[in-house]
């Protein structure tokens, strides 16, 4: 928006350069969305290999998108900065959210194997 502005009031040739806190954001937010989304990659193959599976990881990081949205939600633009401690908190809360999932496929299972045995009798 800064740069828009810029080229809208300045002659050309003029540039923006951020100094302070506003530089570390720039710098640390351009490669956020690419970060958080190999994350999600790399714990989907982790799952993927723990549970052997291509759907219950799939089940578990459902999950994921809706607490990214209520962390924004909660998170209003203007009630805080989104600085490189407020990622680094989204990145655990994404882990945290996506550990409930995995506790909850595996009840799923165990359950699931507790119906098969009775079903045989044992």
């Amino acid at each position: 928006m800064l740069r828009n502005a810029l080229q809208e009031v300045a002659p050309s040739g003029y540039n923006v350069d951020y100094s302070g806190q506003s530089r570390q954001f720039v710098r640390g937010s351009s490669g956020f969305l690419a970060t958080m989304i190999f994350a999600l990659v790399i714990v989907y193959l982790a799952l993927a290999a723990q549970f052997e599976s291509f759907r219950d990881p799939a089940v578990i990081l459902v999950s994921v998108p809706d607490g990214a949205v209520r962390c924004a939600v909660v998170h209003q633009p203007g009630a805080a900065t989104l600085n490189i401690y407020t990622q680094v908190g989204l990145v655990t809360l994404l882990g945290l959210i996506s550990k409930h999932g995995i506790l909850i496929v595996q009840f799923r299972e165990r359950v699931a194997a507790r119906g098969t045995q009775q079903a045989r009798g044992h």
